[in-house]
């Protein structure tokens, strides 16, 4: 947990951007930063989610989703469920990115995703 807060402070020195949302910590709290989870700011970004997903994978930063919308899965929306269900969940499916979290990362592998991230947000 203490190298994975490591991690998370670097990653939270490096990435002023206001493009960029970082995840909240209660003050009181002790996270283990199993994820590290930053939002995209929307109204700054206009690419789609699908679209800084794969723009990242290409520079070969390994970012992922947690969580999409139970509903929004095949078997659900075949049940009859439908977009707009749950506009928050929705929203923060549009925003969020898992970035790579792990003890064992870099300092020079976390400027690589911040750098590469920064970039992909660039109009």
């Amino acid at each position: 947990i203490e190298a994975r807060h490591r991690v998370a402070d670097l990653y939270k020195s490096t990435m002023q951007d206001s493009r960029i949302i970082l995840p909240w910590q209660d003050p009181e709290g002790h996270s283990a930063f199993h994820l590290f989870v930053v939002r995209v700011n929307r109204a700054l970004v206009e690419k789609s989610h699908s679209q800084i997903f794969k723009e990242l994978h290409d520079l070969g930063i390994g970012v992922n989703l947690h969580y999409i919308p139970v509903y929004l899965h095949p078997y659900y929306q075949k049940q009859g469920f439908v977009p707009g269900y749950c506009p928050e969940a929705e929203k923060y499916y549009s925003e969020a990115i898992s970035l790579p979290m792990y003890p064992k990362l870099t300092e020079r592998q976390q400027n690589k995703v911040v750098t590469s991230l920064i970039k992909v947000l660039r109009p």
